[in-house]
């Protein structure tokens, strides 16, 4: 009698048809599947690159084995969600497109089944991916976490408090009545100690703790560098698809695709030559998901800029320049403008994906000026996506100069 072994199973040959077939078609299926490796994701990043005729084959071909391929590599799984953020942002066709988004919500299933399991090492591994399904961990300013808390009120907790030079207690006793003043006593206490004695340390303590800010009878500024000087530390979890790196896009109903090569040496010269179109018409609402995408574009990648955080959402001018790339301008808040340069961000979209990022200080015919491309997006069109941004400071803030560090526009 033949005796095959199966996953350390022992299984005697000599038995019913249908059992010999179904560890027929077990074998064949353990042999067909294979797990993602950087390897294919480098030859499929490849192939994408090369427009020359008769190169389409070699990545069109991966678009339908890539998704056979098992996600168990955590490292990969995220070298290969970066990868699939660039194809959403520069299809070449609509097949890409529509293997970009599939495969994403794919790896989206893939993270939320380990976030529901007991792995402590694959979440921690993740952490701070940005990939939807996924935590971070990190500290912002008082206005961005409030903006978090009131927005995903279920999703943002506190972590903990890096321990500053200053006490706890000599930075909170800003917000205590005047019966609670004897815990200004308690200097070496931590901050969760802290407000656990102050009564504060409920089902909700990050609530709490922002509302002791908001409490404090102190300017706006001062409020800021107290909040700051605890260096307050918060987990932030991305349930929410739209919170996140791998869906937190503008809805595009029109796609650009890029059939044929990028635009890798603009001619920056012709591009000021051109106009540009009139601020597109949107509603508050609409403005104020530009803010809120931009929001979280940074937030994911552990970044802030100020015309972003304390923007005036009414005030988001939007600007299509052609390409499937549109730009939003940020203005801040008046209490939080400068004294004489007027800082204003932005975040480029590439078909509804935040891509870039950065701002201009702007004084009367000059603006300093600088740009970041997020990295999942670097080796597709970035220089065009700069000139486009100074024809876009040029015309709409009448600058004549426009000053950039050299390495922003390749010096090494």
């Amino acid at each position: 009698m033949k005796i095959l072994s199966f996953n350390n199973e022992f299984v005697s040959l000599q038995g019913p048809q249908e059992k010999i077939k179904k560890i027929g078609a077990m074998i064949k299926l353990k042999k067909d599947i294979s797990v993602l490796s950087s390897n294919d994701i480098q030859k499929f990043k490849s192939s994408y690159l090369q427009f020359e005729t008769g190169k389409k084959a070699a990545y069109t071909s991966m678009l339908d084995i890539l998704p056979n391929k098992a996600l168990s590599n955590l490292k990969t799984l995220s070298e290969y969600h970066d990868t699939l953020l660039f194809v959403r942002a520069y299809p070449r066709d609509a097949k890409c497109y529509s293997f970009a988004k599939s495969e994403l919500e794919r790896i989206h299933a893939e993270v939320c089944k380990i976030y529901a399991g007991n792995s402590i090492q694959k979440k921690t591994k993740l952490s701070g991916s940005g990939i939807a399904g996924s935590s971070l961990t990190g500290s912002f300013s008082y206005e961005l976490v409030q903006w978090l808390k009131k927005t995903y009120p279920n999703d943002v907790r506190f972590d903990s408090s890096d321990q500053s030079d200053i006490f706890p207690a000599e930075i909170l006793r800003m917000g205590l009545l005047p019966v609670e003043t004897e815990l200004i006593e308690k200097k070496d206490q931590t901050l969760t100690k802290w407000l656990d004695l102050a009564g504060r340390n409920s089902a909700n303590p990050l609530q709490d703790f922002l509302g002791f800010f908001e409490s404090m009878k102190v300017t706006i500024e001062l409020r800021d560098y107290l909040y700051d000087s605890l260096k307050v530390f918060i987990d932030f979890d991305a349930a929410d698809k739209k919170a996140s790196l791998t869906f937190g896009h503008i809805h595009e109903e029109n796609i650009f695709y890029h059939p044929s090569d990028f635009i890798k040496k603009p001619n920056l010269s012709e591009f000021f030559l051109e106009n540009i179109s009139e601020p597109l018409s949107l509603s508050n609402e609409k403005k104020q998901e530009y803010v809120d995408m931009a929001r979280i574009a940074l937030c994911s990648l552990f970044r802030e800029t100020d015309p972003v955080t304390f923007a005036n959402a009414d005030a988001t001018e939007v600007f299509d320049m052609g390409r499937g790339l549109r730009i939003a301008l940020y203005y801040l808040r008046s209490n939080r403008r400068l004294a004489l340069d007027s800082y204003v961000g932005y975040m480029a979209f590439k078909n509804g994906i935040p891509c870039a990022y950065g701002g201009g200080w702007v004084f009367r015919k000059k603006s300093k000026i600088g740009i970041n491309i997020f990295p999942p997006y670097r080796g597709g069109e970035s220089a065009w996506i700069f000139t486009q941004l100074l024809k876009l400071y040029h015309k709409r803030f009448h600058v004549g100069l426009l000053e950039a560090e050299p390495y922003q526009i390749g010096k090494k």
